[in-house]
């Protein structure tokens, strides 16, 4: 996520109510989709578990 640069940022804005953001408002497209879908993962990884991951018994 470091190298994402994918920093939470507490934002209200276009009255959509307060949410995250896990970007810079320059970064491009690419960059954006490498921050959410790091963050994604990390989130993912954390409340559904590590000890899901293995290899498979086959």
């Amino acid at each position: 996520m470091a190298a994402a640069t994918a920093y939470p940022r507490l934002t209200d804005h276009n009255d959509e109510g307060w949410h995250l953001h896990y970007r810079d408002d320059d970064q491009s497209m690419p960059d954006v989709l490498l921050a959410i879908t790091s963050v994604g993962t990390a989130l993912h990884l954390t409340t559904r578990g590590m000890h899901r991951l293995g290899r498979c018994a086959a």
